[in-house]
């Protein structure tokens, strides 16, 4: 026990005896100011002699209250520092701007200082765009991620995939984003979430148990149950329900590009017998365009990427390409992506553009090599000249910010200052509030 603990078991002692003889005032300043601390080690208790009550209590009020003054001001900054976040098992300290990119078989933890956790699939990408004391702005550049958001008062936390936004306070979910494929997949756990982007629109809110699928290129959006939704795809699969149709491959492809070449080919078209004239011609095309789509096909649109890798290797990689479409070519491309196989994805995304040139796919195969490039060869010019490519083919496209930011990332990397600054100032003019205006403002 030590000596404080004995003046205080000695001041209730005496105050309830006190209490008991109806404490005259007198009586208790006097027996109070008799209570000593005990001998200390040091010779301060020695100098100061015998410590009134009421100084010991004043002292330890001050104690008290500039404890509570510290904490309060703790609190307080607190309150508007930006939140911290480190990366993976290593500890990384993350910045905004930092890339997480998960090898293909294991994940990578994002852990927050405010107790919110990020998991970044495997073979998935994403980039801390902003930290504040707000909360975080977090970039799902491609693939999977696995969100738990602390709930904090006035605190916000969003994820960007591709032209969609999710905005919590507080909740986990998984979020997939396919940028090739333009498909947006969110599974709800807990809490609810605010959807905004496209088929969205400005605030879309889902609750608890909820699954949203969507796509702005198809104009497609399906929000239900993630068991009502998990069957529609099933049955989809389901080798004894018929297939869907396979759509042209553009719809704002130059009649000439949408011929034979970008329809898909079926194993026995060349024992199909010969049609003579344009009407025949025309009923051929017809008939091969309702044509059931390659397996491999379906399970990618089903999420299935590893059965549809594993379909289109035991075929053949180049045979596949060779007779598929232009948006085949670009889910080919994906495949082989998510795969690890960097040559057979830039093959299939040269092929397309060389078979289907002045089309919205080749702009986005554009992307697609420029984002190879940068991501996987560091070959930030090249990448550059790419993004340059997309945008001048499509400059209202859906992936025009992101080539935007993409050009801009890729000229600072190369090195070009000057052409960074330039990009910079056009950057935050069109998107003032874009992904990459952090990167933006700090070059101006």
């Amino acid at each position: 026990m030590t000596r404080f603990d004995d003046l205080g078991r000695q001041i209730a002692q005496e105050q309830d005896v006190l209490r008991a003889r109806s404490g005259l005032r007198a009586e208790v300043r006097a027996r109070l100011d008799t209570i000593e601390l005990p001998p200390a080690r040091n010779s301060w208790s020695a100098r100061l002699g015998p410590v009134p009550l009421w100084a010991a209590a004043a002292a330890c009020a001050a104690c008290v209250l500039g404890g509570a003054l510290s904490l309060a001001l703790w609190n307080e900054q607190e309150a508007h520092a930006a939140l911290s976040v480190t990366i993976g098992e290593s500890g990384r300290v993350g910045v905004p701007g930092s890339w997480v990119e998960a090898p293909s078989k294991s994940s990578v933890a994002m852990r927050f200082s405010d107790g919110t956790r990020v998991d970044v699939a495997p073979s998935s990408r994403a980039r801390i765009a902003q930290l504040d004391a707000s909360g975080a702005h977090l970039l799902l550049e491609n693939g999977l991620a696995q969100v738990q958001v602390k709930h904090r008062a006035n605190a916000t936390f969003r994820v960007s995939a591709g032209p969609f936004a999710v905005k919590v306070t507080g909740t986990r979910f998984d979020v997939r984003w396919t940028p090739e494929q333009d498909a947006f997949e969110l599974d709800l756990h807990e809490g609810h979430v605010e959807l905004s982007g496209c088929v969205f629109g400005q605030s879309y809110e889902m609750n608890a148990g909820q699954r949203a699928i969507a796509s702005c290129r198809r104009g497609r959006l399906s929000v239900g149950s993630a068991d009502e939704l998990a069957d529609k795809a099933v049955t989809q699969d389901d080798p004894a329900e018929p297939p869907p149709a396979v759509q042209p491959a553009s719809v704002d492809a130059a009649p000439a590009v949408v011929a034979p070449a970008a329809i898909i080919s079926t194993p026995h078209a060349a024992s199909e017998p010969r049609v003579r004239g344009r009407a025949g011609a025309a009923r051929a095309r017809g008939a091969r365009s309702l044509a059931a789509p390659p397996r491999w096909q379906v399970w990618a649109e089903a999420g299935r990427y590893s059965d549809a890798l594993a379909a289109v290797r035991s075929s053949g990689f180049a045979t596949e390409s060779r007779r598929a479409s232009a948006d085949q070519l670009l889910m080919l491309s994906d495949l082989a992506r998510y795969g690890r196989d960097h040559d057979d994805a830039v093959s299939a995304l040269r092929l397309l553009r060389q078979r289907f040139p002045a089309t919205r796919q080749a702009a986005r195969a554009a992307f697609g090599l420029g984002r190879l490039d940068s991501d996987h060869d560091g070959s930030h010019a090249e990448a550059a000249g790419w993004f340059r490519t997309y945008l001048r083919e499509q400059p209202e496209g859906s992936l025009a910010r992101e080539a935007s930011g993409r050009l801009l990332e890729a000229t600072l990397r190369a090195g070009d200052t000057a052409g960074a600054r330039e990009l910079a100032a056009q950057y935050l003019r069109e998107y003032p509030s874009g992904p990459h205006a952090a990167l933006a403002s700090g070059l101006r």
